[in-house]
C-alpha cells in the first residue's frame, strides 16, 4: 500500500473503457503519476505468445482465455500496480472477482463523440459496434469510480482519475 498526498491509501488500481490502447496509455501515465507499478493483461499475454493470433489458432481460444484468467489472478495479488485490462476480460466472473477484489476499479467513461475521436489516434482491435447504452451500463456496474473523460487527453484524463480516486477514497473515509 502507498500513501497518497499522505491523506489516502492506493492498492492497485484496475483501468479499463472501451478503447482498450487508450486506457492502457491512461493506466501508464497514472502510474507515473502514483509512483506505481504497471502491468497490461494483453500486453503481457502477447509477451507471452510472442504472436497472440498465431498462438490461439495453435491452442485454441480457450486455451487462450485461460491464460488470461491465470494472468489476471497473479496481477491481482500484486501491490501497488495499475492494471490494464480488455473491457472484454470483466465477462469472465472469475476475472472480474479477482481483480474486483484486489483493486479499485475505475472505468473510463467516453462519449460517443469522444470515442470516435479516440479511435482516430488510439487503434484497437475492439469492436465499436458494442458502443450502446447497455454495454455502457454494464461497464459502470463492474466500476467502483466511473470517471467521465469525454474530451480529455492521456494526460488530463490520468489527472482526473486520480481526483475522482481521492473523492472515492474520501468517500469511503480513508
Amino acid at each position: 500500500m502507498k500513501s497518497f498526498n499522505g491523506d489516502i491509501m492506493v492498492s492497485n488500481i484496475t483501468i479499463f473503457g472501451l478503447n482498450n490502447t487508450f486506457a492502457k496509455e491512461v493506466g501508464r501515465f497514472l502510474s507515473d503519476e502514483l509512483e506505481m507499478f504497471f502491468a497490461d493483461v494483453m500486453e503481457l499475454l502477447k509477451f507471452d505468445f510472442i504472436n497472440l493470433v498465431e498462438a490461439q489458432n495453435i491452442v485454441g481460444k480457450e486455451y487462450i482465455l485461460k491464460q488470461e484468467r491465470v494472468k489476471i489472478k497473479t496481477l491481482s495479488s500484486y501491490e501497488n500496480t495499475i492494471i490494464s485490462c480488455d473491457f472484454r476480460s470483466l465477462n469472465t466472473p472469475d476475472n472480474y472477482a479477482n481483480l474486483h477484489n484486489g483493486s479499485v476499479m475505475i472505468y473510463l467513461k467516453l462519449s460517443n463523440e469522444s470515442l470516435v475521436e479516440i479511435n482516430k489516434t488510439f487503434k484497437d482491435s475492439s469492436d465499436y459496434d458494442l458502443f450502446s447504452d447497455v454495454t455502457i451500463n454494464y461497464l459502470e456496474s463492474k466500476a467502483d469510480i466511473v470517471c467521465d473523460v469525454s474530451g480529455l487527453n492521456v494526460e488530463d484524463s490520468a489527472k482526473k482519475a486520480v481526483t475522482s480516486l481521492m473523492e472515492y477514497y474520501k468517500q469511503k473515509g480513508v
